[in-house]
């Protein structure tokens, strides 16, 4: 039936783009999980290339210190994400490079 045609391959195309979607959502499980098998995890700490001046290791802080800073405080585990899994960058115009590590997990 001709009239119908168009519906195949609009099906096809929801198809790949879901399963495009799930691969990069498995990459990035994998990413996390060869990430843990370092000594110390790596978003437990604050001392690493990918963290900012406002990272905050809010469960070994003082509770005696001064919180003025805290608004603008961030997580380790936030900058983690953004700043080493999804490395996002400042606009839409600047695409980055290539992350290796992530294309290797995409192969498995």
């Amino acid at each position: 039936c001709p009239l119908f045609e168009g519906m195949g391959y609009g099906c096809q195309v929801v198809v790949v783009y879901s399963s495009i979607y799930y691969i990069i959502i498995l990459a990035w499980a994998f990413f996390y999980l060869f990430s843990s098998f370092s000594s110390e995890l790596p978003w437990a700490s604050c001392g690493h290339t990918w963290n900012t001046d406002t990272c905050r290791e809010f469960d070994r802080q003082n509770l005696t210190a001064n919180w003025t800073s805290a608004g603008n405080s961030t997580s380790p585990v936030k900058e983690f994400w953004e700043r080493r899994v999804l490395n996002i960058s400042s606009g839409v115009d600047e695409v980055g490079s290539l992350r290796w590590e992530l294309a290797l997990c995409l192969l498995l």
